[in-house]
């Protein structure tokens, strides 16, 4: 029985898997661009290159071959066919779309990586609001040899710092495309004089392109979502426009609930820490972090209500209010939600040296 065993596992070894391909027969596809050109697709690969370079044999480049076709699906083959080696779509990283492409044929894209099984769901999308995918990838250098590992660890990188990124992968993406009662969010970037930057969150009504937000509002959609974790807002001092007080978001909740007359009620818990402070009132004085508590949740319910507006404007329901008030009424109406009267509560803490402080009234 022993060698029974023996012998089947020494076969297996030495027979291998049926498909099994060499690592060095794969052209591995880092980064997917799609752009339109003169009325067709055109599709750019970004391939990790596995050959030697010079000295610094550890320094991992590039390789960008792009095509056109009549359709995504013929755009996508005839780049694939350009490809050195066997297109291996495993390791995917980045997808970028232009602002065009995205306003057109967002369905048609998202559509059809749902159906790839040989394309992981991990990547991410972002859209490019003034270039080519094309261009962005073309763009590489020996400081940034590989465009899409560059524009992951910006997205990453913004997540913890200036946090007015909404980051999602393309599985939870096409989750909010297809879902009823919940809109879809992608981050967008700019491309200037071979600089890649990171711009506002584009949002969507079905699959139509409706805005791209601007930093202050997508920070605002953070603190709505509750993925605030670093957020910075700069206000003025109570009673004096010359001084400024900025408070950072560093941890943000909000609860929706629908009454039974149909009214929406947003609670948001803001826990916020005083990074710059040039105001007269002395922070010593308990009544000052009362005066202030007031002071700037009256500021962010105000901020939070303008930023609803701006939803309710473009019919985005990014918030997914339509899927509360579906799981509430079991019926389903895409515009229902654009009715609902709502009132917005701030509850605000500031947080100094590792004290919190909440000051509750006398009455």
């Amino acid at each position: 029985m022993k060698k029974l065993i023996f012998l089947t596992i020494i076969c297996l070894l030495a027979t291998g898997c049926y498909d099994y391909v060499e690592l060095n027969d794969l052209s591995i596809i880092s980064g997917i661009g799609i752009d339109k050109k003169d009325n067709e697709y055109e599709v750019t690969y970004e391939i990790l290159n596995d050959k030697k370079q010079g000295t610094d044999s550890s320094q991992q480049k590039s390789i960008i071959i792009s095509e056109t076709g009549r359709n995504l699906p013929e755009a996508l083959i005839n780049t694939t066919k350009k490809s050195p080696k066997q297109a291996y779509f495993a390791h995917l990283k980045l997808l970028i779309i232009t602002e065009e492409v995205a306003s057109a044929d967002m369905q048609n894209i998202i559509e059809y990586f749902l159906r790839s099984a040989n394309i992981r769901s991990e990547f991410y999308i972002v859209i490019s609001a003034n270039s080519s995918s094309k261009a962005i990838f073309e763009s590489v250098s020996e400081e940034t040899p590989v465009m899409s590992d560059k524009i992951n660890v910006m997205l990453e990188r913004n997540f913890k710092t200036k946090n007015s990124i909404y980051k999602n992968n393309f599985e939870e993406i096409q989750i909010n495309f297809l879902e009823r009662g919940q809109d879809a969010i992608i981050p967008t970037i700019s491309f200037d004089e071979e600089l890649v930057t990171l711009g506002g969150n584009a949002i969507f009504d079905g699959y139509k392109l409706k805005k791209i937000l601007n930093d202050e509002e997508s920070l605002d959609l953070n603190i709505l979502t509750g993925k605030a974790t670093n957020a910075f807002y700069t206000f003025n001092c109570p009673n004096d426009d010359n001084q400024i007080i900025t408070l950072n978001v560093y941890k943000s909740g909000a609860k929706f609930k629908i009454d039974k007359n149909n009214k929406l009620n947003i609670d948001v818990s803001l826990m916020t820490q005083l990074k710059s402070y040039s105001c007269q009132k002395s922070l010593k004085d308990i009544n000052t972090y009362k005066i202030y508590n007031d002071t700037y949740a009256k500021e962010f319910k105000t901020k939070l209500e303008n930023f609803y507006e701006t939803l309710l404007e473009n019919k985005t329901d990014i918030l997914g209010i339509g899927k509360k008030l579906y799981i509430k009424n079991r019926k389903y109406n895409k515009n229902a939600w654009l009715d609902l009267d709502y009132k917005i509560n701030v509850d605000l803490k500031i947080n100094k040296d590792g004290l919190i402080f909440e000051v509750k009234d006398d009455n």
